[in-house]
């Protein structure tokens, strides 16, 4: 069948791709990453990627439908999360995906994932593999942004990066014109499409429409 596109009135872009099989599998797709970091904010979108399905309560909820979150991975140029829940539960897992996607972060939450990503920057750069390929940069590409790997720059800053930086580059970030939800399975259009626009989808279409300050989805430390 052929591909459905359907642009929100929020910006959000939806890909539809009708295929009978048992499962729905979902993609949202960012775009984000390196390419749009500011020199003092390299390595924010690894941060961001990791901290939006890090809420065990909401993955939970989602993993009790059945199948739910497999992967989330920043790219050059996007963050991606991919989603796939049986078929008679694609309503309800759209609707967590969303909520989970919007969660509030606190100041506890942002330092525990930072000292988790740089432990997974210490294991990754310790890998043989990785000095081999940082070896061929340096000389390949010696003098160009390409000589050294992403993960070397977004190490070195990772320890400058705050609460406020990453709050601001949610928001510029994470927004419906700069999102894609790509979908392939047995979906029922309208009432998939009302589910990503309802209103209680925590947070989602209320931000989406007014672009307003995203302080106040942050958690106060403490609370």
């Amino acid at each position: 069948m052929a591909v459905e596109v359907h642009t929100l009135d929020n910006g959000l872009r939806v890909v539809l791709y009708r295929h009978k099989i048992d499962s729905v599998y979902m993609t949202l797709i960012n775009r984000g990453s390196a390419r749009f970091e500011r020199p003092e904010e390299l390595g924010i979108s690894h941060i961001l990627e990791h901290l939006l399905v890090r809420d065990p309560e909401m993955i939970y909820k989602i993993e009790s439908l059945g199948e739910g979150l497999s992967n989330a991975e920043t790219g050059s140029e996007e963050i991606s999360y991919y989603f796939s829940f049986p078929h008679r539960n694609t309503l309800r897992g759209a609707k967590l995906m969303f909520r989970l996607w919007t969660t509030p972060i606190s100041a506890r939450e942002f330092e525990l994932e930072r000292r988790t990503i740089t432990t997974e920057y210490i294991e990754e750069t310790a890998d043989p593999n990785f000095a081999l390929d940082d070896l061929f940069r340096s000389k390949a590409w010696h003098g160009h942004p390409l000589e050294q790997d992403d993960t070397r720059r977004w190490q070195k800053n990772l320890p400058n990066l705050t609460l406020e930086q990453f709050a601001e580059f949610r928001q510029k970030t994470q927004c419906g014109r700069n999102t894609v939800l790509t979908v392939v399975g047995n979906v029922p259009t309208q009432p998939f499409l009302d589910v990503v626009m309802q209103p209680n989808v925590k947070g989602f279409v209320y931000w989406f429409h007014r672009q307003i300050d995203f302080r106040p989805l942050y958690k106060e430390k403490g609370s």
